[in-house]
């Protein structure tokens, strides 16, 4: 029995072809990210980016919630890329990946535990820190050198995301048909407190985390050409947080507008 994931995926490239087929002229789109791209509960940046442009573009989504960048820039999700560069014409591969490798479960291995009273800068574990933000450049750069020989015109937009906010609040969402309610997260917090980080200290270290994310995309796209990472540290407003890790409807709403600023920019012939 065919599984209904790759039915359903399948179906949506097919879909794509098509409207490239009909809209010569639009933008040759696809998006690959984590939940910032595909948040269930509202309109995330994809959902809004497509409305912005009126649906004027053929789109091509694979992102998921819950996706890692080291996932989405290996095995069989980097083989699958390979392929659409290959036999697309894409103008723009818009990108979401990091947050979940940088302020996830994976700070966890970034911390030695404080003790109360103690600062938390003294507990960083040095050398995991540079190599997981090492890694994140490295995953960056592979998929900056997958386009270059794949597809070498089409540009790649990504975000550094925003101060995320460490507030232990989850995020309900439904699942049809079944129904089903489904409780996600928290994502941040939780990790935080394992590691004795408390109290204010926890905006720090995430904040410090945002900062290194913002700064090693920085970095990358320094070195390549038709690409571009976007920083919206300081975008959205304290009630613009859906819960401790995704913005609301309007946040999104900000985040897809930066997005589509890059591509009217760069590709204004296209946006």
């Amino acid at each position: 029995m065919p599984d209904p994931v790759w039915s359903q995926r399948r179906l949506l490239e097919q879909y794509f072809a098509q409207s490239i087929r009909t809209f010569p002229d639009d933008p040759i789109v696809i998006s690959e990210g984590d939940s910032w791209f595909s948040f269930p509960v509202h309109a995330n940046t994809i959902d809004h980016l497509d409305e912005l442009v009126k649906h004027r573009i053929s789109l091509l989504r694979l992102e998921e919630s819950g996706d890692t960048l080291f996932r989405m820039t290996a095995g069989s999700q980097r083989s699958k890329l390979r392929h659409l560069l290959t036999i697309y014409d894409v103008d723009a591969l818009l990108f979401s990946g990091g947050g979940n490798d940088a302020v996830g479960p994976e700070l966890l291995d970034l911390f030695d535990i404080v003790p109360p009273g103690e600062s938390w800068q003294d507990f960083i574990i040095q050398d995991a820190m540079e190599r997981q933000f090492r890694l994140i450049a490295d995953a960056y750069h592979s998929l900056a050198h997958l386009r270059d020989v794949y597809r070498p015109d089409c540009w790649i937009v990504t975000h550094g995301y925003d101060y995320v906010k460490p507030s232990g609040k989850p995020t309900t969402f439904w699942l049809w048909p079944i129904p089903l309610s489904v409780v996600a997260g928290p994502w941040v917090k939780s990790n935080l407190e394992a590691r004795g980080i408390l109290g204010a200290s926890q905006a720090q270290v995430v904040g410090y985390l945002i900062d290194r994310l913002n700064e090693t995309l920085a970095e990358v796209a320094a070195e390549h050409e038709r690409f571009v990472a976007i920083d919206n540290r300081g975008l959205l407003k304290a009630n613009e947080w859906s819960d401790e890790l995704h913005p609301t409807r309007a946040g999104f709403k900000k985040i897809a507008r930066s997005f589509l600023d890059v591509l009217q920019e760069e590709l204004p012939d296209k946006f």
